[in-house]
């Protein structure tokens, strides 16, 4: 997909862990390249990138979850969970695992914020009304079949006239174009 110069774009919190988390995953390093080429083209097109601060608690939780198991506390109930897992059951309540807090990781957090607000293309946007927004975001639900954090960052697009998104989330890439939003996953 080819974006005008000067475009505005709202960049999706998936599409920041990929572009910033090396990928561990053969096939997660396709779309960290992906993502990487993306993110560079929007830049020589000189595009205005918009986060809100939705994006950056979904992108810090997306660190977190890249940041992987602390510390297994329980084997035992650790193999049990994974094993109950793959039939589809519903794991164990305490699986026995120890994740990072984020606190823990508060200098990649930071690190990784800091580098995203230094750059002069970084936009940082609200609704215009916030009223109207949540309304938008209630009828995305319903039209468009989304999980309320998705509904809400296509009603701010909506709201705020973004036409396009730089996203990997399946929603967001079959979302149909009477939305007034097109999905940039590939360039």
């Amino acid at each position: 997909m080819r974006i005008p110069e000067n475009s505005i774009i709202y960049l999706d919190a998936n599409f920041l862990v990929t572009y910033f988390i090396p990928a561990k995953k053969e096939k997660d390093k396709i779309y960290n390249k992906k993502a990487q080429k993306i993110f560079a083209y929007l830049m020589m097109k000189k595009c205005d990138i918009c986060l809100s601060p939705l994006v950056f608690d979904e992108f810090w939780n997306g660190v977190k979850k890249e940041a992987g198991v602390k510390r297994i506390r329980n084997r035992f109930r650790y193999w049990v969970n994974k094993f109950v897992q793959k039939f589809g059951i519903r794991g164990l309540k305490d699986s026995g695992i120890e994740y990072y807090a984020h606190y823990e990781i508060y200098s990649q957090l930071e690190k990784y914020t800091e580098k995203l607000l230094s750059l002069p293309q970084i936009k940082l946007i609200q609704f215009v009304r916030a009223i109207d927004g949540i309304q938008q975001a209630l009828k995305n639900i319903k039209q468009y079949q989304m999980k309320p954090r998705d509904a809400f960052h296509l009603s701010l697009m909506q709201d705020l006239k973004i036409p396009f998104v730089a996203s990997f989330d399946p929603k967001f890439i079959r979302i149909p174009s009477e939305s007034g939003i097109r999905c940039i996953s590939k360039i």
